[in-house]
């Protein structure tokens, strides 16, 4: 009959330090693994938040009188205006003296 366990004292201190490696890695890899999916989605996240405080942000500092201007034009027209395409304000021409 073969024998799987090895009989001398060396080679059986090597497996089961083998073993003991092997079960580490894995169970650090599964919580490394489970870290960074959590890491990820977080910096996802505050990427949509900072894109959305932007936002906000250019929004409050475009002038009432634009936006209302912007807002009716867009309500004229019965196709919705594609992102990129908004429509900039024409400069107004200066009186002749």
């Amino acid at each position: 009959m073969i024998r799987w366990r090895p009989q001398s004292l060396i080679a059986q201190t090597i497996i089961v330090l083998l073993v003991g490696l092997t079960a580490s890695h894995l169970l650090s890899m599964v919580v490394y693994s489970g870290d960074r999916s959590d890491a990820l989605t977080r910096l996802g996240d505050r990427a949509a938040a900072a894109r959305i405080a932007d936002a906000a942000a250019l929004v409050l500092r475009t002038p009432a009188a634009e936006r209302e201007a912007t807002r009716v034009c867009r309500l004229r027209s019965r196709s919705p205006t594609p992102p990129h395409s908004h429509p900039r304000p024409r400069p107004t021409p200066k009186p002749a003296p």
